[in-house]
């Protein structure tokens, strides 16, 4: 048969830290029936991190970060995808400078301007609308 593992909270971990400075880890370890291990961990994190080193998640906490976690991944892809798009409209018009109004393979249709400050040129998709400015280099 296993034997169940003890959580243990923080002020019970202060305790057990405590009594190991005063008395010594394995006099710590027998009163509270904790592993020297256990103890020698514990010693390491709050003498380099803290005190906060000690306060685990649990799992309802886990699961708020998770979610959270998961909905920031989600807008950065969104937004990474917003930035791809962009990027390869913007390097098809460098590469082909005499797009008047036609369609592309994806169905992306581009046009080219010329105005006084230079070349406006507007990509159409079917969610975004991205203009690019571009001045006009003269002689």
């Amino acid at each position: 048969m296993g034997t169940h593992r003890k959580t243990w909270s923080k002020s019970e971990k202060l305790a057990v830290i405590s009594k190991a400075k005063a008395e010594g880890v394995l006099e710590a370890s027998r009163h509270y029936e904790v592993s020297t291990t256990s103890i020698y961990k514990w010693l390491d994190k709050v003498e380099s991190i803290g005190e906060s080193s000690l306060e685990g998640l649990h799992a309802p906490e886990l699961r708020r970060e998770n979610k959270k976690l998961i909905a920031e991944n989600k807008q950065l892809k969104e937004m990474n995808a917003d930035k791809e798009l962009k990027i390869m409209l913007m390097e098809r018009l460098l590469k082909k400078s005499n797009y008047h109004g036609r369609e592309d393979q994806v169905g992306t249709r581009i046009y080219r301007r010329r105005t006084s400050a230079g070349y406006r040129i507007k990509a159409l998709d079917d969610t975004k609308e991205y203009l690019l400015l571009q001045t006009a280099t003269r002689h």
